[in-house]
């Protein structure tokens, strides 16, 4: 494969696994609205694009199997087949197949063939949605349990010595009962063992359905047609025939109906034409992920030389003679600051995607665990087209996915418990993602139990974590947060889905990984919510810092954080219990911070009345910290610390200066937090 070839091939690959995250969503929404015929065409479509283009790049395995798939999906189509939970269950099997297969050839497997399990599910993919697969254990049940019933007058015939009418009716009736439900077999008692003799009656062949084309589609639709019998009234249609005309002569429909469905027809086929427009003008290109993140970091190398330039800028000012060179170059170095931060917010934009990609895969997660442990329960995702940078996507999958499966195994009950609390029997999941300012916040709702304080608190007593006279002190927040310790966990058995007390130690973990934290709000017996926030910008972040300094250190405050800058008196600071320092500022109190004490840095200035105290805050808290002096305001670019240094909650980062030096960017949500 020449290198060309290998890019198209990238390129082909990347399109299918796209086109295959999509999917299971719409499989889930094809369950809950099985006739719904855009669904299926949205389905339809990219499962037929990959049995074609597979079969242009060799891929015959996959040509074949997708084959199958996209048999089933057309009989669903046209009316063959309904959407029922074992075809879809079927189909979403099958999805996951040709994600592995996919991922096989990512990997450089050459060896294009069907993996034993994968040519099992294909080949009795037939067999297996031909019957429901619910009432058929819903019979098997039925049958045992008159079997059941048979084998224990049997033992009461053994273990009688006489045998009256009354025992061989009993008998009799069961085997009855057990002879209908299998379907006319034959059961007879051969040597105290059950033997079933099915006699299989011809099976008549499935109606075929007619295809009612698409002005037959909006009529069903609008509810003025029944499908089957549009089908069998457009059999006797000749090809030149106009449908509408053909169905009012028949009688089948009035005239408004088709001139309505003519309009509805009319305004889809526009609002198709202007998408195929908007995508035919959309020029797009593919580009790796590593190049986008190495021109990012060239940008920010570009953001400290201009910061470099006002250092300069500021010298030469000082220079006799210079002040004319000065000015020049200010303006030209404006010039270049505001083209770097232009070219930084376009990179930020190429690198971001949407939310979507980990929302779409929600609703089959939670099919699929509420299947498994018998709930009922619905989703509703909010902001699913937020964008955000690709690496912040990734990051945050894995714990909002982890979180999805906790809110149905932990959080929304049973349908019988539901209805015993008064509630619906079908729970719901309420996911959303919304930008606000420079954070991103997702909120995870259930409408289940709640989570139970004096449970959570009886667990952390026994495992040691705390006294339970501390524990009554405690607000509700509080408490919940030791479910975020390691090995915590009071599910009552361990389960396949959960109970082993992994998890939600690492859910916080990666989510402070991203700078961000998570909050729970939770009513008992009403639900819960899980509040994740995180900073948009994870890649190259700029800040308008206000530079001060600490002895020879220099610490910097983002300007949006500082309320004001004052120098307070010896008589508006006192001590509150003999250990907190405190500051009166105008009749407001404000906890101080003294910046050299925190990061233990010998300082000149040890009193506040001598340096310069900065009231700051976030989230609504505040305090006051104590720095020698404020040096200058510039845009700096932050520079991640390392592990080393991400126990430390009051820095975020450090930034390379315009003088060269190193500063210090304090995190004034860790401040404040800590107060």
């Amino acid at each position: 494969m020449s290198e060309n070839d290998a890019d198209i091939f990238k390129e082909y690959l990347a399109e299918v696994f796209e086109s295959l995250d999509g999917l299971d969503e719409k499989f889930v929404q094809l369950e809950k609205n099985p006739g719904e015929v855009k669904i299926v065409d949205s389905i339809f479509r990219p499962v037929h694009s990959i049995k074609g283009s597979s079969a242009f790049f060799g891929l015959l395995h996959i040509q074949s199997f997708s084959h199958k798939l996209e048999n089933l999906l057309d009989d669903i189509r046209k009316g063959k087949m309904e959407a029922r939970p074992v075809v879809i269950d079927n189909l979403l099997k099958g999805t996951d197949y040709l994600k592995a297969m996919f991922d096989r050839v990512a990997e450089g497997d050459t060896h294009y063939e069907l993996l034993p399990d994968e040519k099992e599910f294909i080949e009795n993919l037939e067999a297996r949605i031909s019957v429901d697969s619910g009432k058929e254990k819903d019979n098997f049940k039925a049958v045992s349990d008159h079997l059941n019933e048979a084998f224990l007058v049997l033992d009461e015939i053994r273990s009688s010595s006489q045998v009256d009418a009354a025992i061989l009716d009993r008998l009799s009736d069961s085997l009855r009962k057990a002879q209908n439900l299998v379907g006319g077999a034959a059961i007879a008692i051969e040597s105290g063992k059950v033997i079933v003799d099915r006699r299989e009656e011809p099976r008549e062949e499935a109606a075929v359905v007619p295809e009612v084309g698409k002005l037959g589609e909006i009529l069903i639709k609008m509810g003025k047609v029944d499908r089957t019998a549009l089908g069998k009234a457009l059999i006797g249609k000749k090809p030149d025939e106009k449908t509408g005309e053909y169905l009012i002569a028949k009688g089948v429909v009035k005239k408004e109906d088709i001139k309505e469905a003519l309009k509805i027809q009319e305004s889809e086929k526009e609002e198709e034409q202007k998408f195929k427009k908007n995508i035919a003008s959309q020029k797009t290109m593919r580009i790796s992920e590593e190049k986008v993140d190495e021109f990012m970091d060239h940008v920010g190398e570009l953001i400290i030389i201009s910061e470099v330039f006002n250092y300069l800028e500021k010298k030469l000012s000082t220079i006799e003679g210079g002040e004319h060179v000065s000015k020049e170059f200010k303006i030209a170095n404006l010039n270049y600051s505001e083209l770097t931060l232009r070219l930084q917010h376009g990179l930020s934009e190429v690198r971001k995607v949407a939310i979507k990609s980990i929302f779409q895969k929600i609703p089959r997660i939670i099919r699929d665990v509420a299947t498994a442990i018998g709930k009922d329960v619905e989703v509703e995702m909010i902001g699913e087209e937020v964008m955000l940078d690709k690496s912040l996507v990734e990051k945050l999958e894995s714990p909002i996915i982890h979180m999805v499966r906790n809110a149905v195994d932990h959080g929304v009950e049973t349908p019988e418990k539901r209805k015993a609390a008064g509630k619906k029997e079908r729970g719901k999941v309420v996911i959303s993602a919304e930008i606000q300012g420079e954070n991103l916040f997702i909120k995870l709702k259930d409408d289940g139990a709640g989570i139970s304080r004096d449970k959570i608190l009886e667990k952390a007593i026994s495992k040691g974590l705390i006294t339970q006279q501390a524990g009554s002190q405690l607000q509700d927040k509080e408490v919940y947060d030791f479910i975020f310790n390691p090995g915590f966990s009071t599910a009552e058995k361990v389960t396949d889905i959960s109970g082993r007390g992994v998890g939600m130690d690492v859910v916080k973990g990666a989510i402070i990984d991203t700078k961000g934290k998570i909050e729970i709000e939770s009513t008992f017996g009403k639900g819960s919510e899980f509040i994740i926030s995180v900073p948009v910008s994870t890649t190259l972040i700029t800040i308008n810092g206000l530079v001060t300094s600490v002895g020879k250190s220099k610490f910097i405050f983002p300007v949006e954080d500082v309320r004001e800058s004052i120098r307070p008196r010896k008589g508006e600071i006192f001590t509150l219990k003999e250990k907190s320092e405190m500051v009166n500022i105008r009749g407001e109190i404000y906890p101080l911070v003294r910046l050299h004490s925190l990061f233990n840095i010998p300082t000149k200035v040890s009193e506040p009345s001598d340096g310069v105290c900065l009231i700051i805050q976030k989230n609504g808290k505040s305090c006051c910290v104590l720095a020698d002096a404020i040096v200058e305001q510039q845009n700096v670019v932050l520079k991640d610390l390392g592990k080393v240094f991400h126990h430390v909650k009051a820095l975020m980062g450090g930034a390379i200066l315009g003088d060269g030096s190193i500063g210090l960017v304090l995190s004034v949500g860790g401040l404040v937090g800590e107060q």
